[in-house]
């Protein structure tokens, strides 16, 4: 009798082992198709993912019939994340304006709907931070690959870019920046390999003789498929962000911090024309930005947008691309969208990852480059609308989960 019992009770972990690997696999899938047809278009298998792992969570409760245990800060931070404040705004914007021709909330809403995925991580103790390092990966390889096909003018660069150019997942070409013109290929999901290159600048430190050379290998694909880019965030950051993941581990800091002050220094002094192209006002990008800049200036000069705002999904009439419901301005648009005083919970929300870099040090140390290409992604985010899109927002959860992965405050739901 007790081998019978003891037998089913195997049986019974086993088939929950094997739901949870299903899961798994399922969410490490939807990160591949985020990565690599962010919005989209060439497969049309997002949301079907999105709701497949949602719907295998489900059956996993019923199945075990018990609860789970999951983070009350977290549950408070999905709350109001990813319900109240997107509701609230569209709400707002029922109540004030009846113009539903230019309105796209139920769009703008649904990618906060992919940060729910946190529950799932976070109930079943998943960790999918190496498993997209190597997604992430991949994508640097795949670009190295694209961009010395098109460098030799291949024709197979040329098919590839046209497919992946039409269903917006890349964009290529020259850029000129100071007089120097650059070869890009950049995806879409391209600001995320911050991730790997945080990951490989920490293990630099972890590793000897040929593992450590491997991982300088892995870094430096990491950096050069994020710099050939093309875009001037990608390419700064690709080259600030292991610098600065390398003196916060280093046990030298201060002596680290001033060689690579003096490197830095140096590499500015030498392509002073280059870096001067890069916030020149004359760049078309630049000037489009400047352009929206003022454009918000104006929205913000009436007390009611600055305070309230026009709610997600409103259209605004801008002065170079007439009605729109978004541009490259992430912030300002948060703010117009949600006004001054719920963009301010929203900020909070989306800094408090980073308080893991100030508090607890010792504690979450192993886990601080994900925080700090958390902080550059931000960064990347002021001038480039990716971060409320799914992609982001599961990038975002990937952080979460490390932000409650070690708190005390488990609940029963």
């Amino acid at each position: 009798m007790t081998n019978l019992l003891s037998y089913a009770v195997i049986e019974k972990r086993d088939q929950e082992g094997k739901l949870i690997r299903l899961i798994k696999l399922t969410i490490i899938l939807l990160i591949i198709v985020c990565v690599f047809d962010p919005y989209n278009k060439l497969l049309n298998i997002k949301y079907q993912i999105f709701c497949l792992a949602g719907v295998l969570f489900l059956i996993k409760i019923i199945f075990e019939q018990s609860r789970i245990l999951i983070s009350s800060k977290l549950i408070v931070y999905i709350i109001f994340f990813v319900f109240i404040i997107p509701l609230s705004s569209i709400a707002y914007y029922f109540l004030i304006n009846g113009d539903f021709n230019r309105f796209n909330g139920l769009a703008y809403f649904k990618p906060y709907l992919f940060l729910m995925i946190l529950i799932i991580l976070h109930a079943l103790k998943i960790d999918l931070t190496k498993p997209s390092i190597i997604i992430l990966s991949a994508l640097s390889f795949v670009t190295l690959i694209i961009f010395f096909l098109y460098l030799n003018k291949l024709p197979l660069a040329y098919a590839i870019l046209v497919i992946t150019e039409y269903n917006n997942i890349t964009t290529s070409g020259i850029r000129n920046f100071g007089g120097v013109d650059f070869l890009g290929v950049d995806f879409q999901s391209s600001p995320l390999i911050v991730l790997p290159i945080g990951y490989f600048a920490m293990k630099l430190h972890k590793f000897k003789g040929w593992k450590k050379l491997g991982i300088a290998v892995l870094l430096l694909v990491n950096i050069s498929a994020m710099f050939i880019g093309g875009t001037r965030s990608n390419m700064i950051i690709s080259v600030l962000l292991p610098l600065v993941v390398f003196v916060w581990y280093s046990r030298r800091k201060r002596v680290i911090s001033i060689t690579v002050f003096f490197i830095l220094a140096l590499f500015i002094f030498y392509n002073l024309n280059v870096v001067q192209g890069f916030f020149s006002e004359d760049d078309t990008s630049n000037s489009i930005k400047l352009v929206f800049f003022n454009d918000y200036m104006e929205l913000f000069n009436q007390w009611d947008i600055l305070l309230f705002g026009q709610g997600l999904g409103s259209y605004f009439n801008s002065t170079i691309r007439g009605y729109v419901s978004v541009s490259e301005l992430t912030y300002f648009e948060m703010i117009r969208r949600f006004g001054l005083i719920l963009s301010i919970f929203i900020f909070s929300l989306l800094l408090y990852p980073l308080s893991k870099l100030i508090f607890n040090h010792s504690r979450n140390h192993q886990s601080h480059y994900i925080f700090i290409a958390y902080f550059f992604y931000l960064i990347i985010c002021f001038a480039n609308p990716f971060l409320m899109g799914s992609t982001g927002m599961l990038f975002l959860a990937l952080v979460l989960y490390k932000t409650f992965s070690k708190t005390s405050d488990l609940i029963k739901v």
